[in-house]
């Protein structure tokens, strides 16, 4: 993202609770896992790293949108 990136925007987004609403996942390029832990912590419902795989994106999708029920 050009002004921001994702942590930045959790960030600012947190207080708002738009995060309730509208699932995040990070896909980045930066794997530390502490910015893993960080990025979850801050209201993400998941993180991958690129170059990632097509079906582990949908994979992960699917245990959201499961876990949202």
């Amino acid at each position: 993202m050009p002004v921001m990136n994702g942590l930045q925007f959790l960030e600012k987004s947190a207080p708002l609770g738009i995060l309730k609403k509208i699932p995040v996942i990070i896909i980045s390029t930066e794997g530390k896992e502490e910015d893993t832990i960080r990025g979850l912590r801050m209201g993400a419902r998941g993180y991958l790293k690129k170059p990632f795989n097509p079906p582990d994106l949908h994979n992960l999708i699917d245990k959201i949108f499961a876990g949202a029920n």
